[in-house]
């Protein structure tokens, strides 16, 4: 989607008018490609999934009746896995998106666009069920086959390098992640110039990145640009707005200014809400954000129920192993040692800590941050084995966070002085 929703108004008009025409002609095959090209455009900019649905009914028997052409049925796979991306259903995204790779490497070849196209959405449905790695091999696959027949400076080629980057962000690789970003943004800027879509996706996520990499006012700098192109190339509730208030949120509660990243949390809840549905994984995650900032006001009990809310919606559609899952009770578990309920707190960060070792590593530093959320619970309890925990938090806590490394000494020192070294 590079350019505003009404700018492929007539296309889609143009081509329903298509889909009709073949109709009236009985032209099986012709009815079925205008079909898919119709789905094609509503799955490219269409906030709400729900949109593509009758047309997803249309391209389906049309389809059936042409005879299911093996490039046809993938295609429809493709627009399947787009819908169920958009509603938040993985499962369905990964089954559409693994039938329409095997369709198209039998009919095509394992080097034609259309494989890269399907490796590259099987890589988003593995990086939304926290498998990275696997979102990292499927995207270089896609990169690959991209940059081999399109050229290195093709627009594709900018979106193979801003999935990799997310993915490389979410394994901690945050020096990979902004040379990705860069190289994302570059394309597209040379392709569309500033005013597109695709940049404004590349400045929030080096926003993302930055944050991560302890620069704020980068982080802020490239969050408004995003949010500045967006105003004006995309509808005012388009879901990616809603995502640059999430995360600008996320670096103005890191900064302490909590009154201004509630009010960006609650523009995106709000979004998110009215585009995507009340239950959509994503309004868990903004409420999730939102809950944080509750809980550093002290508004525990609200923070409790928008935790435990956000689990409760996130746990069907990613299971109870999931890596962000762990976040959520890490989370939960800082409200709990805070409310005085110290053993159900160290069984939240203990669950937390095994998933998230499992998922991500030692080395991770979501993993230390929840290292750190244990061993202040135990030590709250009086127990010596938070040591363990408070110095592992230390060590893997990354270096470029300088004041959050200062603060876990100081209170592994603290913990060391009373319960002994």
């Amino acid at each position: 989607m590079r350019q505003r929703t009404s700018a492929f108004e007539p296309a889609e008009a143009a081509l329903t008018e298509a889909y009709f025409a073949a109709q009236k002609l009985g032209d099986a095959e012709l009815l079925a490609d205008a079909a898919l090209a119709v789905l094609s455009v509503i799955c490219e900019v269409h906030k709400d999934p729900r949109d593509a649905e009758p047309w997803a009914r249309h391209a389906e028997a049309a389809i059936a009746a042409a005879g299911k052409n093996p490039r046809s049925s993938a295609a429809l796979h493709k627009a399947l896995g787009t819908i169920a991306m958009r509603s938040g259903d993985y499962v369905r995204a990964r089954r559409e998106a693994e039938q329409g790779l095997e369709l198209s490497v039998a009919a095509l070849g394992d080097d034609h666009l259309e494989v890269a196209d399907f490796s590259n959405n099987l890589a988003n449905v593995a990086f939304f069920e926290g498998r990275y790695e696997d979102a990292i091999e499927l995207h270089l696959r896609a990169l690959e086959i991209r940059r081999d027949q399109l050229g290195a400076h093709h627009p594709n080629v900018g979106d193979s390098y801003n999935n990799l980057g997310a993915a490389n962000h979410d394994l901690g690789r945050y020096q990979e992640a902004a040379l990705d970003h860069h190289q994302s943004l570059a394309i597209s800027q040379a392709a569309f110039g500033r005013m597109s879509h695709d940049v404004a996706a590349s400045h929030n996520n080096l926003g993302g990145v930055y944050h991560r990499l302890g620069d704020p006012e980068q982080a802020i700098a490239h969050y408004r640009e995003a949010l500045e192109i967006w105003a004006e190339v995309l509808e005012p509730d388009h879901p990616d707005v809603a995502y640059a208030h999430h995360n600008l949120g996320n670096v103005l509660h890191d900064q302490g200014r909590d009154d201004e990243a509630a009010a960006a949390y609650e523009r995106a809840l709000a979004i998110r809400e009215r585009a995507l549905g009340p239950d959509h994984p994503h309004v868990a995650y903004t409420l999730t954000n939102l809950a944080v900032v509750d809980e550093a006001a002290g508004r525990r009990p609200r923070a409790r129920e928008e935790f435990e809310r956000a689990i409760a919606m996130l746990e069907p559609v990613l299971g109870a192993e999931h890596a962000d899952i762990a976040t959520i009770r890490d989370n939960l578990g800082l409200v709990l040692r805070r409310q005085g309920e110290l053993d159900a707190a160290v069984a939240m960060h203990r669950s937390a800590l095994r998933i998230h070792l499992a998922k991500l590593g030692a080395e991770h530093p979501q993993t230390a941050t929840t290292e750190y959320g244990l061993g202040r619970a135990l030590r709250a309890q009086h127990d010596r084995e938070a040591i363990v925990h408070l110095q592992r938090a230390c060590d893997g806590t990354p270096a470029s966070e300088s004041e959050l490394v200062e603060e876990r000494r100081s209170v592994l020192a603290a913990a060391e002085a009373e319960l002994g070294a």
